[in-house]
């Protein structure tokens, strides 16, 4: 297969076969329709032996420390160990969602129980004309800072810098708190995202309050699209 198009925002990608599949493509369900509880089944690699039943055992926001957010995302358990880009599929065998991790904590109570999240597949066909013609979609314009992030202690703490990176270049370092953005107070990824982003698109400067150790200083980050950081290009 070779790549068509990725929308980073989402998660999803595609590619296109290089030669004729001898089996039926799944029809896309509605993954809105899924309700907590629900029967499901999970299959990745490895054909129907290796697929699982599953229930879903969560619907709700994700923010990933790689500046990644879903509005909503499923959540379901037991765990399935092959989960990359595998497919729900509901009882009607329609597609309900495409497989991105595995978590600890599947459901959003205290049990960490253990399961894997998926991307609904409601994201797909608002965005796949797009994806089809450019390779990506005008969301996937958002500032990228080059930082990973933490939620630690109810404060947002610097965990990781791209190298050579907006956010590195911008002067943070690992272990610095990020206390506002645009001078709006953060203490979550969520906050984190939505403030920055709201600000424009790639190529925003980004204002930041930080604090590292005992010293509150200021700074503005100039953001970057990430795709050029990306050597896939996309086909048509």
């Amino acid at each position: 297969a070779e790549p068509v198009a990725y929308d980073y925002d989402s998660g999803f990608g595609l590619v296109r076969a290089l030669e004729g599949l001898d089996f039926p493509p799944l029809e896309l369900g509605l993954s809105a329709s899924v309700n907590i509880g629900n029967g499901v089944l999970v299959a990745g690699h490895g054909g129907r032996e290796a697929a699982i039943g599953a229930r879903v055992v969560g619907k709700r926001e994700f923010a990933g420390y790689w500046e990644y957010m879903l509005d909503e995302a499923i959540f379901t358990a037991p765990a399935y160990p092959n989960w990359g880009g595998a497919a729900l599929i509901g009882q009607d065998g329609k597609l309900l969602g495409v497989g991105s991790l595995y978590v600890e904590d599947a459901t959003a109570n205290q049990e960490n129980r253990r399961g894997n999240m998926f991307v609904p597949i409601d994201l797909l066909p608002p965005i796949f004309d797009e994806m089809m013609q450019s390779g990506r979609t005008a969301a996937s314009y958002r500032p990228w800072m080059g930082m990973f992030s933490a939620e630690v202690e109810g404060r947002m703490e610097v965990i990781g810098l791209a190298s050579d990176g907006p956010a590195e270049r911008a002067g943070l370092k690992i272990g610095d708190i990020i206390v506002k953005v645009n001078g709006q107070p953060v203490s979550t990824m969520v906050d984190l995202y939505r403030v920055a982003w709201a600000l424009g698109k790639a190529g925003v400067e980004i204002p930041m309050t930080l604090l590292r150790e005992t010293y509150a200083f200021e700074l503005a980050l100039k953001s970057e699209d990430r795709y050029s950081r990306l050597k896939f290009q996309g086909s048509n």
